[in-house]
């Protein structure tokens, strides 16, 4: 699994900081019914020690238009994307990856030869604004235009329409926690056209194939909404 590391201040929770820069809480929250247990902390870059491999926001910028943000060919990882709560990877569905639609889930890692579940994150000229496209099928990550205004919106493949299409365009918010077990940062991604983030069904949490749809964000208690690399 890909770390990602991301600079922060030093902050405390709990009203303590450990002298290795990393702020725990007196009651570090759990999740439960979720695939393993987890303790989140605090990360600041003097705990780690590493930056981030490409660039996020502690949140979205309101001011840029979409319209005018322009792709950055030179930013373009390669990586997973494991859903924080139950460690699925965000994977498109194979029965239907030649066709836009394809349905978006999350299943177990499958290996490296997987390429329905890698995912270029490419960058533009706007700091943590992404679109994320698909290494089988070479189509961003859509959110449905028909359901954009709502929660439950559909997340699938689709034809890049262009940078000014805003339902294709993900912020990535470092939520100031990292998962203690992996040391990877969590992150949250926002679409920039609904302002809701990207969230695994938590009815459906604890089985292969958990669908994934906008929401709204449920700040730090919302594991199955913190995704990380």
């Amino acid at each position: 699994m890909k770390k990602v590391f991301s600079a922060l201040a030093v902050m405390t929770l709990g009203g303590s900081v450990l002298a290795a820069g990393v702020g725990t809480a007196s009651a570090a929250p759990t999740a439960s019914g979720s695939a393993h247990t987890h303790k989140v902390a605090r990360s600041t870059a003097a705990a780690h020690g590493k930056a981030a491999p490409f660039a996020s926001v502690a949140k979205p910028d309101a001011s840029v238009n979409p319209k005018f943000v322009k792709p950055n060919a030179n930013e373009a990882p390669v990586t997973k994307i494991y859903n924080f709560d139950n460690y699925g990877v965000l994977d498109a569905d194979t029965e239907t990856i030649r066709d836009n639609g394809t349905s978006v889930a999350l299943w177990p890692d499958a290996g490296a030869d997987a390429s329905n579940q890698q995912w270029t994150i490419a960058g533009t000229d706007t700091a943590g604004l992404y679109k994320i496209v698909n290494n089988a099928s070479g189509r961003p990550l859509d959110a449905d235009l028909d359901t954009i205004g709502d929660n439950g919106t559909h997340v699938q493949l689709w034809d890049d329409l262009g940078p000014d299409q805003a339902n294709q365009l993900w912020w990535l918010v470092d939520t100031g926690y990292y998962d203690v077990q992996t040391n990877n940062e969590l992150f949250k991604w926002v679409n920039a056209d609904s302002g809701r983030v990207l969230d695994a069904d938590a009815d459906n949490i604890g089985a292969p194939g958990t669908p994934v749809q906008l929401w709204d964000d449920h700040g730090i208690e919302g594991f199955n909404q913190d995704w990380e690399f």
